[in-house]
């Protein structure tokens, strides 16, 4: 014996509703396939939410032998958003489905050179990406190609980077806080962090606390949170001064920061010294026009937490110090690579012919 079920009692009671896809990217087009009621409706109400539940379409559809169809383009907050079915005859919504709206970085073009060129460098650069659970907290970061055998980050080779992988990252505040933490008590910062915890500096460059500044500056700007970046600024205040205050770091006389005779900003000096021991010095462009920019950098994060006096002395520290590089290292075509401020022989070559990376900085910063 059967008996049989009362269509009240079916889906059929309650109207359906469905979406041509289940997830979508904010401002894609969704479109709702609506089925009435098994009494048969001449309209239906729909009512769309996001993930906060907070409502952004609403619309009174037509529907022609119980069916009907409707579009409408995916907005407000990321995550699941909900699509409420209504009827004229109740207050209460009847049924309700859900999509998810979640985004990504692309670059859609039509010219495929352009089109891989987000998907090839995202991959190549996680291949790099480091996530330490260090003594102090977790640490994610970046290195370069040519330094996977160190277990660390070097905190230049992470932050160059951080214009490709501020698109995708989302842990972008975590690495600069445990290098904030390690700061030493003259000011100065390390060059890198390991896994354990250490740190290790190389003593002939000079850049590191203006690396430090720009990549406080570039992720604040990706993330917008006030609140860490007051928290950041006395560490970069410390350690700009820091640099002005050790003789190995600043040249009194132009008043600009100088460095060990590198190539340029890299860590290495001629004759295989390691160390900057004082004896072979040189004002490198490559250091000024990153100290220039980080003045202005710091101008500007004041500014906006309406800290306006100390804003305006960076900006005049910026003005002067420009003045100051110009002066000492434009030659009327280029920037000289650097300035001997101790006699160093270069046998065989012309130094000053010579144009050195730093150049696209001094002209682009």
């Amino acid at each position: 014996m059967t008996s049989k079920v009362p269509i009240e009692a079916t889906m059929s009671a309650y109207g359906d509703l469905s979406t041509d896809r289940r997830s979508y990217r904010p401002l894609d087009k969704v479109t709702v396939q609506i089925t009435g009621r098994y009494r048969g409706d001449q309209y239906c109400q729909i009512r769309v939410c996001d993930a906060q539940l907070q409502p952004y379409y609403e619309a009174k559809i037509e529907l022609l032998d119980n069916r009907g169809e409707v579009s409408f383009h995916a907005a407000g907050a990321l995550g699941v958003h909900w699509i409420y079915l209504y009827f004229p005859d109740s207050d209460r919504h009847s049924r309700y489905t859900n999509f998810l709206v979640d985004c990504e970085t692309s670059i859609e073009t039509g010219n495929p050179d352009y089109d891989e060129l987000y998907p090839i460098t995202k991959e190549a650069l996680q291949l790099g990406r480091r996530d330490f659970t260090t003594p102090n907290g977790r640490f994610v970061g970046y290195i370069s190609g040519d330094t996977w055998q160190i277990d660390g980050v070097w905190l230049r080779d992470w932050i160059y980077q951080l214009p490709a992988y501020c698109w995708w990252e989302r842990q972008m505040t975590c690495g600069l806080d445990r290098f904030l933490e390690a700061q030493n008590p003259d000011g100065s910062i390390p060059d890198g962090i390991r896994r354990d915890g250490s740190t290790w500096r190389m003593a002939v460059e000079s850049d590191v606390e203006y690396i430090l500044v720009l990549g406080v500056y570039e992720t604040w700007k990706v993330t917008g949170d006030d609140r860490w970046l007051e928290r950041a600024l006395p560490h970069l205040e410390k350690a700009l001064k820091y640099v002005q205050n050790d003789p190995r770091r600043w040249d009194q006389e132009h008043q600009l920061v100088k460095r060990g005779h590198t190539c340029d900003t890299w860590d290495f000096e001629i004759q295989e010294s390691s160390e900057f021991v004082g004896q072979r010095a040189v004002i490198a462009n490559c250091d000024q026009s990153g100290y220039y920019l980080a003045y202005r950098a710091m101008a500007e994060m004041f500014r906006h937490l309406g800290h306006s006096q100390r804003a305006n002395e960076f900006d005049r520290r910026a003005k002067d110090y420009r003045r100051r590089a110009n002066d000492l290292l434009w030659d009327g075509t280029k920037y000289l690579h650097h300035v001997h401020l101790t006699p160093i022989e270069h046998p065989g070559f012309d130094e000053s012919q010579q144009l050195a990376m730093g150049n696209v900085w001094a002209i682009t910063r």
